[in-house]
């Protein structure tokens, strides 16, 4: 599959070169979203005459996604990701901009779009005093999928609740939960996946499961996630996203390699509380991230400033000083750092 890649900053990028020259199946042009909010909401005036300001949740989302890419919007919690995804699948409607998917607008085509698209926001719709098969059953019926037992049969064998098929949701774990609302999204068979923090609050195994299986789909899905591990492990691409504003787009690897200009080393010491508030007034450092009770990363501009770190630092007694290989999470710290 041939992939275009664009670091995007700012918000007027322009997207018809790629347009022209890429197979976009998903072109989101400039989405803005605006949310009324009651202003002062512990008073008691407001509650008989309620008075409401703009909230602004997403500003001028530009973005297009390939016919079977895996396309991640990564972002902490409130960045404006769900209302992203809900804007996609007609759930909500922008404020502005336009959503063509397959040449099809959105907004013109509801239903259609609808038909085409499979959406998993976290556990919900599915019903916990049915069982896992009736839950199943019950969307067939919505979808009007006239073999469904065989259809039904074969998502729970995908998901591996087979075994579990006649029991009650409510006597689930999480993580079946987690695999039965994924086996709804796809009762339709649908072209396009919208799933909305996935692994949200998973175990290793289950969250590790639902990425191979995404991994093996030939669909073209979009997911939101704040878990760095999930977006390296399946996406293809990468938004991240930062106060409904999209700060960069590319591929896990070259986000990576984009703080490489950047130095991260690992100290550890018994005195890492002096030795933390020491770095802190050291200009060049750019971030400190405790990662254990005697361990730090250090994250710094410029190969000529490593000498003042060990200056600095060969104060202290050190039992491990190396070199770390940059990761996602450090891309997106650098990114929202710097913007």
């Amino acid at each position: 599959m041939a992939y275009s890649y664009l670091i995007i900053f700012g918000k007027n990028t322009e997207f018809m070169d790629i347009r022209t020259m890429s197979n976009v199946f998903i072109d989101v042009r400039n989405i803005t979203k605006y949310y009324k909010i009651k202003k002062d909401k512990g008073s008691i005036r407001n509650l008989i005459l309620p008075v409401y300001q703009d909230f602004l949740a997403v500003k001028n989302v530009s973005f297009e996604v390939m016919r079977n890419e895996i396309f991640g919007i990564l972002g902490p919690n409130g960045a404006g990701k769900t209302t992203i995804v809900k804007i996609l699948c007609g759930l909500l409607e922008p404020t502005s901009g336009s959503i063509i998917i397959d040449n099809k607008d959105v907004s013109k085509n509801f239903f259609k779009i609808q038909s085409m698209t499979g959406t998993m926001f976290g556990n919900t719709m599915i019903y916990y005093r049915l069982t896992g098969y009736d839950n199943l059953k019950y969307y067939c019926k919505i979808y009007n999928i006239l073999n469904y037992n065989e259809r039904i049969n074969e998502l729970l064998d995908l998901v591996d609740l087979t075994n579990w098929k006649n029991q009650y949701v409510e006597n689930y774990s999480l993580g079946m939960k987690s695999k039965l609302a994924l086996a709804r999204a796809l009762i339709h068979d649908p072209e396009i996946l919208i799933l909305d923090e996935p692994t949200l609050g998973l175990d290793p195994e289950n969250s590790r499961f639902i990425r191979i299986l995404l991994k093996e789909m030939e669909k073209t899905i979009i997911i939101t996630t704040h878990n760095m591990e999930v977006a390296n492990d399946v996406c293809s691409r990468i938004a991240l996203l930062k106060q409904g504003n999209i700060i960069a787009i590319d591929t896990p690897e070259k986000l990576r390699h984009s703080v490489l200009s950047s130095f991260i080393y690992q100290i550890e010491t018994k005195d890492i509380a002096k030795l933390t508030n020491e770095l802190n007034n050291l200009e060049f450092i750019e971030h400190i991230k405790q990662i254990a009770e005697n361990r730090i990363e250090v994250q710094f501009h410029f190969e000529e400033n490593l000498p003042t770190l060990m200056d600095v630092i060969s104060k202290y007694k050190i039992s491990e000083f190396k070199s770390i290989t940059p990761s996602l999470e450090d891309a997106f710290l650098k990114f929202t750092i710097e913007k």
